[in-house]
């Protein structure tokens, strides 16, 4: 149960597989850093409204107004119309007259006339209205104080493009870091216990060895991302198309709440799943089993013609390119049936060196051969 220099051994890899990810990751790079750029202004307009908004109401302090006048300001290009309200207003600070035009910080036009409408309708000229203004700069008001409804809307839009974003960065990141583990393991002998990048803890016991399998790096909050994300995205449309896109506060609050019960249920059920199974050569006994719900495995030593490691689709894959394929390391019996022991996440040179490494260990453990696919 000594140390196992690894021989990767295999043919090598055509160089034009290795200058296809080099390239997949280029790209990758500059459309995440598109991405992240204009999905980033956006999240600085809207956040940065919400924010000046809970700033306003903290601090600023009221005064009688009036509406001079009120209407419903209408822009329209080829693409179409959009509405936003135009309310100006006089109020008096310290004796001084100030006129003023905004409604609320992080306003914006819509496409959906309602919004507008409404405030018009509250706000008809004449009218006496309490006016929040800055201390420090009385000439800064807004009449509308707190988080708008709006924008919650438009917090609960930008979710899906945030997570898209973050997943890109953490992605690249994660690829970078998870490369560097593979190529560091592949360089030093394998001793047990130690960690198989891709597939869990490795140990040498009393019956033998076996492999426990680990979740992935960041699995969980993987699963969590895409449940909520997917909720909020399917509550863009739910909670605007019902309200005419300008839906009460509660609605969208309500639209958070569950999509993040929905991503709490995503990653319990991936807690729970049983995919994986723990791997047990046990030598005693003379049995190698891979212990799962979903086709479990369980062969006498004797029975084992050898190890491989073959191509199969990987789940990641895009609309309409070819889909990639990802190592899966299998026992071959010798009945000519094939078991499948595990699938080592990854699609690149690295990730077969991997399978291939890991497979030549347990040949050695074994003493039954890696054969080709």
């Amino acid at each position: 149960m000594g140390g196992f220099r690894i021989d990767l051994g295999g043919p090598a890899s055509p160089r034009g597989g290795r200058a296809g990810e080099v390239a997949g990751r280029v790209f990758m790079v500059f459309f995440a850093i598109i991405w992240c750029t204009i999905t980033g202004v956006f999240a600085v307009i809207v956040i940065g409204g919400i924010l000046m908004q809970l700033d306003a109401e903290r601090r600023f302090e009221a005064a009688d107004g009036t509406v001079v006048a009120s209407k419903v300001r209408t822009h329209s290009d080829s693409n179409g119309s959009t509405f936003e309200p135009a309310i100006r207003y006089r109020y008096k600070v310290a004796g001084r007259e100030y006129a003023g035009e905004r409604y609320a910080y992080g306003q914006f036009s819509s496409s959906a006339s309602g919004h507008a409408d409404e405030v018009v309708r509250r706000h008809p000229a004449g009218k006496h209205v309490t006016v929040y203004y800055d201390p420090h700069n009385p000439s800064e008001a807004v009449l509308a104080m707190g988080v708008q409804p709006q924008q919650w809307f438009m917090l609960l839009f930008l979710q899906p493009f945030l997570l898209v974003g973050i997943g890109l960065v953490g992605g690249l990141a994660a690829g970078v870091v998870r490369r560097r583990r593979m190529r560091a393991f592949l360089a030093a002998p394998l001793w047990p216990p130690c960690y198989v990048p891709g597939w869990g803890q490795l140990r040498a016991e009393r019956d033998g060895f076996r492999v426990y399998p680990a979740p992935l790096p960041g699995e969980r909050l993987l699963a969590f991302a895409a449940g909520y994300g997917v909720t909020c995205f399917l509550s863009i449309f739910a909670v605007g198309f019902l309200s005419g896109f300008s839906p009460p506060t509660w609605a969208v609050q309500a639209a958070f709440g569950t999509a993040a019960g929905v991503g709490v249920a995503a990653a319990a059920a991936d807690a729970l799943k049983t995919g994986a199974g723990v791997l047990h050569i046990n030598d005693g006994a003379g049995r190698l089993t891979v212990s799962r719900r979903r086709e479990p495995v369980d062969l006498a030593l004797a029975d084992v013609e050898g190890w491989t490691v073959c191509a199969v689709p990987s789940k990641w894959k895009s609309e309409g390119s070819p889909t990639p394929t990802q190592p899966q390391l299998a026992v071959l019996a010798r009945d000519g049936s094939r078991a499948a022991v595990h699938s080592f996440p990854g699609t690149g040179d690295d990730s077969f060196a991997l399978a291939r490494a890991v497979g030549e260990y347990l040949a050695g453990v074994t003493r039954k051969p890696l054969k080709a696919e």
